[in-house]
């Protein structure tokens, strides 16, 4: 069996040399590991809880996500390639668990 990999990637709103190393990354991680990548967007949906989440750093959307993803995927690893913003760096303290 194959140990799991969840890769967290904040994609940029215009794709970018960090979108496609992921990308390849990923393409290359699934070669010898179960990978399941979850993105987040810094697409604004509600102004005033993005401003709130930016300036706190804490986006609790983004760490419920994150925790369903933990306990549905149950991944040996997860490997984070960008928070900015979105995923904020509060998914540290979570990982953590």
């Amino acid at each position: 069996m194959k140990q799991k990999i969840l890769v967290i990637h904040n994609k940029y709103r215009n794709i970018g040399g960090e979108d496609i190393a992921v990308q390849n990354e990923v393409a290359m991680l699934k070669e010898f590991y179960e990978v399941k990548v979850l993105y987040f967007s810094n697409t604004v949906d509600n102004y005033f809880s993005q401003i709130r989440s930016f300036l706190s750093n804490n986006n609790k959307i983004s760490n419920l996500i994150l925790e369903d993803e933990l306990n549905t995927f149950k991944p040996d690893f997860a490997y984070m390639h960008n928070t900015w913003f979105k995923a904020s760096i509060s998914i540290f303290k979570i990982l953590d668990k």
